[in-house]
């Protein structure tokens, strides 16, 4: 006769945006969320198909179907705050209110007829004066601003689920900018206002190092119309080429050569970032912009080679190193996380590094090593499945390199972005010297 399996416990995380909310599984009180970052570890069994409940005053509760795994070991739950809340009660009217009733419809029908001659009112005077102003967001009938604080805005360079970015011009000088704004659906969620500024403190901290710095530059940044609820927005430098994501798309795999130099750069700039105590988290094709020019990598200047810009500072976490762990929670795109992202464990600078051999890997082949439709199924296999080996023309030197930086455990990757960086150049510079047959 068979013997039931036992089932097994995990540690499943409990990611919400809400300090000391109350959690029930299942409809049972099971603790309370972490008065610093809104977040509880339980034990749950592995495989169980539970409802889980977030609960708060001031907040709508979201309950919904979790099932438990290894991966993702973790549900978030994203609250909104509420309006001013209505008394209930399951008690019937009184005689005294039952005869108030038909007062109280009057009195509601006088205040919709008061409010919509207001609103008509107010509607006569916007469309005859809109003509004489200029609002701060004023907006086209595509829904793109025309101006924003003190930018005139051109078009719209890109749009993801946290912001859009226009191209814009400065009022103050002329110049041309790409400015992010953050989307107003986020605005009454302060933990993701203070993560989009976040991404300015990290750019301003990451230039103060070194003003040459492969780092999109920012220009400025607050809130619009320096308003203390004004919209949150970053004014970056707007750049004239393409990314790696696009470049693939366009061409495909890059050379040895290229893809030497191209990481060479990347490596620098994550030299950078790990030494102001930033993890970037996100290192991806589209995060990483290539602009036409001249170039220094290693000892040699090369003209016409792309310099790389490196973007997107919207999900790194700035800690001090010397604590070892950084943040835990996930963040980035399944087919670049590394294993312990994707386990969501703590992570620190060498997850970078795993991102730049999955870089590396997909412009020697066009893809990455794990790529599919189920973001769970790239998960699993970053942790578990050997990446398949590097073929093609790329040499045994940068094919170890690559194998280096995709090792599962983390303690077995280089030490330092700067090492990297070291044998990309050596490796660029030997191929340049190699004459191009005819």
């Amino acid at each position: 006769k068979e013997v039931p399996r036992a089932r097994r416990e995990i540690d499943f995380k409990i990611d919400t945006n809400v300090p000391q909310a109350r959690v029930l599984v299942d409809g049972r009180h099971v603790g309370t969320t972490s008065a610093q970052d809104g977040n509880l570890v339980l034990r749950l069994v592995d495989g169980a198909s539970l409802d889980i409940s977030i609960q708060r005053d001031g907040f709508v509760a979201e309950t919904r179907r979790v099932q438990v795994a290894e991966v993702p070991n973790f549900a978030q739950f994203r609250l909104r705050t509420s309006g001013p809340a209505t008394p209930a009660s399951g008690q019937e009217l009184s005689k005294k209110g039952r005869n108030q009733l038909p007062a109280i419809f009057i009195a509601l029908v006088a205040v919709a007829v008061l409010a919509a001659a207001g609103a008509l009112i107010y509607t006569m005077w916007t469309k005859r004066t809109e003509v004489e102003s200029d609002p701060a967001s004023e907006a086209t009938s595509s829904g793109t601003p025309v101006s924003f604080d003190r930018y005139r805005v051109q078009g719209v360079l890109g749009q993801g689920g946290v912001a859009t970015i226009y191209r814009a011009i400065d009022a103050t000088d002329g110049s041309a900018v790409a400015l992010k704004v953050l989307d107003p659906k986020w605005m009454a969620d302060p933990e993701m206002v203070q993560k989009f500024l976040a991404e300015a403190s990290a750019l301003e901290a990451l230039h103060r190092l070194d003003q040459s710095a492969p780092i999109v530059r920012m220009h400025r940044s607050g809130r619009e119309g320096d308003r203390i609820n004004g919209c949150p927005f970053i004014a970056l430098e707007l750049l004239e080429g393409e990314t790696i994501e696009q470049r693939l798309r366009r061409a495909g795999p890059f050379s040895e050569l290229e893809s030497a130099g191209i990481g060479a750069q990347v490596a620098r700039a994550l030299s950078l970032v790990h030494r102001a105590g930033i993890v970037h988290r996100d290192l991806t094709p589209d995060n990483i912009f290539l602009v036409p020019g001249e170039v220094r990598i290693g000892s040699r200047v090369v003209r016409g080679a792309p310099r790389v810009v490196v973007i997107d500072f919207g999900v790194a976490r700035q800690e001090f190193l010397s604590r070892v762990t950084m943040d835990g929670s996930i963040a980035g795109k399944p087919p670049y996380m590394s294993p312990e992202q994707c386990s969501g464990a703590r992570i620190d600078f060498r997850s970078d590094l795993y991102a730049l051999g999955i870089l590396l890997y997909a412009m020697a082949t066009g893809r990455p090593p794990f790529d599919g439709k189920n973001p769970f199924e790239v998960m699993r296999a970053h942790q578990h499945s050997p990446v398949p080996a590097l073929s093609g023309n790329y040499s045994v030197e940068l094919r170890n390199l690559v194998a280096h930086l995709l090792e599962k455990d983390p303690t077995e990757r280089p030490g330092a972005a700067d090492l990297v960086a070291a044998r990309l150049e050596s490796r660029f510079e030997e191929l340049w010297r190699v004459p191009v047959p005819s």
